[in-house]
């Protein structure tokens, strides 16, 4: 088998296994709701916390990106 078939099967089989996961917890009820602004001011505070991360800074600086260990920006 090519790589590239086995790269489909793998695709296909992720893919099963993610829709069985999502709606097995969209079918669970919940209370809890947020505006629109909530969720994206949660979004953003995990971003941020998770870029103060040395592990975080060191990879990204490895990879060139932005997130060397200088946190005065």
């Amino acid at each position: 088998m090519s790589s590239v078939g086995s790269d489909v099967g793998t695709e296909r089989q992720q893919k099963s296994f993610f829709l069985s996961y999502h709606s097995r917890l969209a079918a669970i009820p919940t209370r809890l709701t947020m505006d629109v602004a909530d969720v994206d001011a949660t979004v953003e505070g995990a971003r941020a916390g998770a870029m103060l991360l040395p592990q975080l800074q060191d990879y990204l600086a490895d990879r060139g990106g932005k997130g060397s260990r200088d946190t005065s920006r």
